[in-house]
């Protein structure tokens, strides 16, 4: 029993267990959710009928305390295409690129005129999102005439965009001399210890000059860097030593360089202009407000960054950041909505 919804097994696994609604077979609900002894994975807003009411508490056997991960699910839409079906997801279409026995590849139709990277990798219940940023904006799509629709469970592609304040599992495998820690498909080893904290260094620095790193401490872990220079390796992670839960936190680089009046701030190809300057912070625009209607926004102050909105409806434009002025590391956090 979870927020009022029962569940009963499903599946046994060595170290996790499966559990199904029980309202699965006179309703076809298909909320799901997996537990171990520190975590529980719950499919989020999936349930097809009401909550529970007047629960006999006293008919359970036991309670346990445990973290709760929300596993997302959107619905994506099937209109009748010429020869293959058009997905539709946020406003946009995509197109089949290649069909496999279990899954199909989605390309964005703006992908011949824009150039546009965004790709969607859908199996029976998960759609994977390669890419989901797009170069250009939006067009409204009527639904009315779709063929068909699902809810899916979504997660992004490895190397994508983090989601930051999210539990993740991390996993510890035995190296020659030290421990070896993995996360998101990326090795890292252990480059110096603390007593409150340790730094990890990726695997590849020797080989490839890869210059991600990872802080842990007792409940949370530092990404100071995720950007790889090459592919993620695939593990058994059956054969993990131990594994631990910890909070994501990120920190960033921004870079400054001169404007006309006030200086302008570069971060991921983006430029942002001052918009405002209050006594301990400062807000930042889009520079592509005016021309593209840009809607996002950062708001900084001593060490944080704080992002407003961060969808951008155009590409963005690089920049050679050596001729930044002076450039600040940040954690960043974003509004919650």
């Amino acid at each position: 029993m979870y927020n009022n919804y029962r569940y009963k097994i499903d599946k046994k696994y060595p170290k996790s267990t499966g559990w199904r609604c029980v309202h699965y077979e006179w309703n076809k609900c298909k909320a799901r959710m997996s537990s171990d002894e520190v975590l529980a994975t719950i499919s989020e807003n999936t349930h097809n009928h009401d909550k529970e009411k007047d629960i006999d508490w006293t008919q359970f056997l036991y309670s346990r305390n445990l973290n709760i991960k929300i596993r997302k699910s959107q619905t994506f839409y099937f209109i009748k295409g010429a020869k293959n079906p058009i997905l539709v997801h946020k406003d946009h279409k995509y197109t089949v690129v290649t069909r496999r026995p279990d899954s199909t590849t989605w390309r964005c139709v703006g992908y011949e005129y824009h150039k546009c990277p965004a790709r969607i990798k859908t199996h029976t219940n998960v759609a994977v999102l390669v890419n989901h940023i797009h170069n250009h904006p939006s067009v409204r799509t009527d639904l009315s005439k779709c063929h068909y629709k699902k809810i899916l469970w979504t997660k992004q592609a490895f190397g994508s965009r983090i989601t930051i304040g999210e539990i993740c599992r991390f996993y510890f495998f035995a190296g020659s001399k030290k421990p070896i820690l993995m996360y998101e498909g990326y090795e890292y080893r252990c480059e110096k210890g603390y007593s409150s904290s340790t730094y990890w260094k990726c695997t590849k620095y020797d080989a490839q000059k890869c210059k991600c790193r990872i802080k842990t401490c007792k409940d949370t872990a530092l990404l100071i860097s995720t950007s790889h220079n090459h592919a993620a390796v695939r593990r058994d992670l059956k054969q993990a030593i131990f594994t631990q839960v910890l909070k994501i936190t990120v920190k960033r680089i921004f870079y400054f360089f001169p404007g006309s009046k006030h200086p302008m701030l570069v971060y991921e190809d983006y430029q942002y202009k001052v918009e405002k300057r209050y006594p301990l912070s400062t807000a930042w625009r889009c520079a592509a407000y005016e021309m593209h209607k840009c809607k996002c926004r950062i708001k900084t102050s001593k060490d944080e960054a704080l992002f407003i909105y961060d969808h951008h409806n155009h590409a963005g434009i690089k920049r050679d950041l050596k001729q930044a002025v002076y450039r600040r590391i940040m954690s960043i956090k974003k509004k919650s909505v």
